[in-house]
């Protein structure tokens, strides 16, 4: 059961690790070009980003308590 669970989140969790990727190489971007407002935007998405990873990681958790019980 965890194996396919594991599975189906392989495609979510590279999703949220290559948006945290865009987002990172946007704000040295941002740094570079002296352009306060591209630091902001992707600061802000980058923290979106992480809260949902967490979110995620924290649903998957549950899950995986809920079953092994």
């Amino acid at each position: 059961m965890q194996s396919s669970l594991s599975k189906k989140l392989t495609i979510p969790v590279m999703t949220f690790l290559s948006m945290i990727v865009l987002n990172i190489t946007n704000i040295i971007s941002g740094v570079q070009d002296h352009k306060t407002w591209k630091i902001v935007v992707a600061a802000i998405a980058l923290a979106v980003t992480i809260a949902a990873l967490i979110i995620l990681w924290i649903k998957v958790s549950q899950i995986n308590k809920q079953r092994s019980s």
